[in-house]
Formats: C-alpha cells, structure tokens, sequence
C-alpha cells in the first residue's frame, strides 16, 4: 500500500514510518519540519515538505502518489502552545485535520463506506474555568489521528 504518514519526519511519525517500511509498504513523509526532522526520514521514504494546511498543497501530494491510507501525525502537541498561542494551535490541529479529511474524501482515500478509521487520542474536552460549574463550557480538540 502506499502510505502518507503527516508528520513523519518527528520522533513518533518516524517511527510509526519505519514501522510501515518494514512491513513491505511505500511510505510518503508529509512534514513541514517545523518540529521534524529531514534525518529522520529512512531513505527508503519519500520525504515532502509541506503543511497540512495548505490545501492545495495537499491536494498535490494526493494527485501524485496514489495514496491508498493515512497515518496523520501532524500536530502541536506541546499543551503551552494551547494557552500562548491559540491561534497556531487551532490552525495546525483543526484548520490542518480539516483539510487532510477533505483531501482524503476528494480523492476517494476516506469514504462513506470506510470500515478502517483509528483514532489514537481522537478528542480532549478541555473545560473553561472562566464561568461557573452551570456555565461550563467545552471545546474539543482534535490532537492525533490514526
């Protein structure tokens, strides 16, 4: 099978490739390297550098590799950047997750009769203190998925 693997080129996403490439698949590495690194992508990968939330940039990945399933580990995943900098963790792991769904319905990679979706550690609810216990609100968060 060829397999797009977001987020390739970091500690997790390396692994999880390396894993794939020992059991006889085609891996495709999708990672801007903002947290990855090139030097951890076997040369047995095919290494593009991209970022999930570039729509048009995803579609080109799909377009060229004939991509049969997705291992999507692309995301902020250091809670600090959650309270500092909302924006560019909403962006990365929503806007990005969006995207990468959309992409893979487009290209026929996730359809309705998709028996074969994982998710590892699909939603968090994370509570807003800021109102009362009849107030609470929640968000959640798409962080990873498998």
């Amino acid at each position: 099978m060829n397999i797009l693997v977001t987020g390739g080129a970091g500690y997790v996403g390396s692994i999880v490739a390396q894993m794939l490439l020992e059991e006889g698949h085609q891996v495709i590495i999708f990672d801007d390297l903002q947290r990855g690194h090139s030097q951890a992508v076997l040369p047995e990968a095919e290494l593009l550098i991209g970022d999930i939330c570039n729509a048009e940039g995803l579609d080109s990945v799909f377009e060229r590799s004939q991509t049969d399933a997705v291992v999507h580990m692309a995301a902020e995943t250091e809670v600090q950047y959650s309270m500092t900098d909302a924006k560019r963790y909403f962006r990365n792991n929503i806007v990005g997750g969006i995207n990468l769904l959309d992409t893979m319905l487009k290209h026929n990679v996730l359809n309705g009769e998709c028996e074969d979706v994982f998710f590892n550690q699909p939603l968090i609810i994370v509570s807003d203190t800021r109102h009362s216990k009849k107030e609470k609100r929640y968000s959640i968060l798409f962080t990873r998925s498998i």
